[in-house]
């Protein structure tokens, strides 16, 4: 039985990216939770108002998205901890200029650079309505057939997020490392194996209080993935 907990936001977790943008002349970078997919072509994303990289983005209508993974996990988290307004972020990322202009950081594996089409005011967040105009993914994730090769480390699980300075202990520890090009499979597979797991009992009581699963039943609905799959084990 299911029990209403209020208006809580459930949709996590969710994928860490630094954004970029050029304000007055130089880049900045800030760290974003708040965004997501709205169709194969568009994401929005979610940003305070009081955001210095806003500016930016409203001035000159482009904007880039850089996924974090682990290799610049800590210089990506330092974004989220000082603000443009009064640090100079211009020299915190070696980036190249995307073909609108926009500033996409060199360490970043995947970079999406957008136009800005729409902006929706909403309880102090500008929300704004980005068109993907370039992917651009590094060599090294990418297949023979120039799909992206996505990787989970299931290691140390905690029922907080990477974002919390004082995250719980681990109750689960280290399953393995998972890859593939499919990015709802490799979710489900990873769903799967914690639901398998011994020690288990706070993730998946976390994931089912916050209907988590319904991440992956929205993302193979819009043809994202599909959750089913063939599990290879590699040392077997």
């Amino acid at each position: 039985m299911k029990k209403n907990t209020g208006a809580q936001l459930a949709l996590y977790p969710a994928p860490v990216i630094v954004v970029g943008a050029m304000v007055d002349g130089k880049p900045n970078w800030t760290l974003v939770a708040h965004a997501g997919i709205m169709a194969h072509s568009h994401l929005m994303l979610s940003m305070v108002k009081a955001h210095y990289t806003n500016k930016g983005i409203r001035e000159n209508k482009v904007v880039s998205v850089n996924v974090v993974d682990a290799s610049w996990l800590k210089a990506a988290d330092k974004m989220g901890c000082v603000s443009g307004n009064k640090t100079d972020k211009s020299e915190a990322f070696a980036y190249t200029l995307g073909e609108k202009g926009a500033p996409m950081i060199d360490e970043a594996k995947v970079t999406m650079e957008c136009e800005i089409e729409d902006i929706y005011d909403l309880q102090g967040f500008d929300n704004f309505i980005c068109r993907i105009t370039g992917t651009y993914v590094d060599e090294n994730v990418l297949t023979e057939k120039d799909k992206i090769d996505y990787i989970n480390v299931m290691n140390r699980l905690s029922v907080d997020c990477d974002c919390d300075g004082n995250p719980a202990e681990p109750d689960v520890h280290d399953i393995g490392i998972l890859a593939s090009t499919d990015p709802v499979a490799l979710d489900q597979a990873c769903i799967d194996l914690v639901w398998q797991a011994e020690g288990n009992e706070s993730l998946v009581r976390r994931v089912e209080s916050r209907d988590g699963l319904h991440t992956l039943e929205y993302a193979a609905e819009i043809g994202l993935g599909s959750r089913t799959y063939n599990l290879v084990d590699l040392d077997a």
